[in-house]
């Protein structure tokens, strides 16, 4: 069975809440942080007023939270323009 991004970050969190999903930058974020994390942010953009279909801008360097917000984007099919 294929699985999309999603998908496997909720698996990965449920079977391996403490193992790294993410180093970057000299930091990492667990499975189980990645999917919190991307969780309080899709909320906050969503209290925003963001819906599917919305298209961001972002720009951040490359760290940690890119990856994140990137993360977040496909989950939530928010489409995205990275401004470097």
């Amino acid at each position: 069975m294929k699985e999309n991004i999603a998908q496997m970050a909720a698996r990965g969190a449920k079977l391996w809440p403490s193992k790294v999903a993410i180093e970057a930058c000299g930091r990492t974020l667990t499975y189980q942080e990645l999917d919190e994390q991307s969780d309080v942010l899709a909320q906050g953009l969503a209290r925003l007023g963001h819906a599917f279909g919305d298209r961001l801008v972002i720009s951040l360097n490359n760290c940690i939270e890119y990856i994140l917000v990137s993360f977040l984007c496909t989950v939530h099919v928010w489409s995205w323009l990275v401004l470097t």
